[in-house]
């Protein structure tokens, strides 16, 4: 009972007032809303800033078409706290046809092992039901891409406005929930655009992370490759950060959701960005 004021406090804050008839896509049930508000607050903020964005969403269940739904609702000015709120580049769905494909990407992202080392490659959609007991030659033909470069230059083709990303999840609970194992960030150290990934399952913890960053420069060198001199590979390959890496990436690239903030607070995101803008230039 005591929990009782901020739970009905939070289940307001995203449920549809009495008597609202509201796109359907928008919602998760008959009463409440699927995105948070903050979500398209954050999209608003950047296009009147006039930002060169791009959305990425990143998930191990079964809700990006969902997701991507309610998105290309609001963009066409269905929600009603932002009926004036119209964006074509983020109307990915035009009728009943499907996900228009010059503006939204969905892929299946997959760990495969090999004798050398495990990469991660994106599968195409059509690719509903991986089985982890396929070999990569039996899911050669679903590959659109495979390697830290390829994967990288999907993600950031700047012809595409919304990329969605089912990950790897078995991979990354059959790892123990190792940071290396989980949804794969890339950071390229002082050059490209700078990646934000918000999730709400990562900890303060160096041995259990749901965000595996994989790096490329040279501000964060293990010991060997400064002593055996091998810089100039480090600049140029993408390396699995470790645990405690990682938590340096906090506040820069990655950042740990309080859902209860962005519930309350419609400029956390906005906010967060801020922070993490002025992070990595210090």
């Amino acid at each position: 009972s005591v929990y009782r004021p901020l739970y009905d406090r939070v289940a307001s804050s995203v449920s549809l007032p009495a008597g609202t008839e509201v796109d359907s896509r928008l919602l998760l049930d008959s009463s409440r809303y699927l995105l948070l508000p903050a979500f398209y607050e954050t999209i608003i903020f950047l296009d009147r800033c006039n930002e060169n964005y791009k959305i990425v969403l990143r998930t191990f269940g079964l809700d990006l078409e969902k997701v991507l739904a309610a998105i290309s609702a609001f963009a066409e000015g269905k929600h009603p706290d932002y009926p004036d709120f119209v964006n074509a580049d983020l109307t990915v769905a035009p009728g009943n046809n499907g996900w228009d494909e010059t503006k939204v990407k969905l892929y299946r992202g997959r760990y495969f092992a090999d004798s050398h080392e495990t990469s991660y490659r994106l599968l195409s959609w059509t690719e509903r039901y991986f089985d982890h007991n396929k070999s990569a030659i039996d899911l050669n033909c679903y590959v659109a891409a495979q390697g830290d470069d390829e994967v990288l230059s999907i993600i950031q083709n700047p012809d595409t406005k919304i990329i969605g990303i089912q990950d790897d999840y078995q991979h990354w609970a059959n790892s123990g929930y190792n940071p290396s194992a989980g949804k794969p960030l890339w950071v390229v150290e002082d050059e490209g655009p700078h990646h934000i990934f918000f999730d709400d399952n990562i900890h303060n913890d160096p041995e259990d992370s749901i965000v595996a960053v994989r790096y490329r420069g040279t501000k964060l060198l293990p010991e060997n490759v400064v002593e055996e001199n091998l810089i100039n590979s480090s600049q140029t390959s993408f390396r699995a950060l470790n645990g405690k890496e990682t938590l340096q990436m906090q506040g820069k690239y990655i950042v740990r959701v309080p859902t209860i903030k962005p519930i309350f607070d419609r400029r956390w995101f906005i906010d967060q960005i801020e922070v993490c803008r002025k992070s990595i230039k210090e």
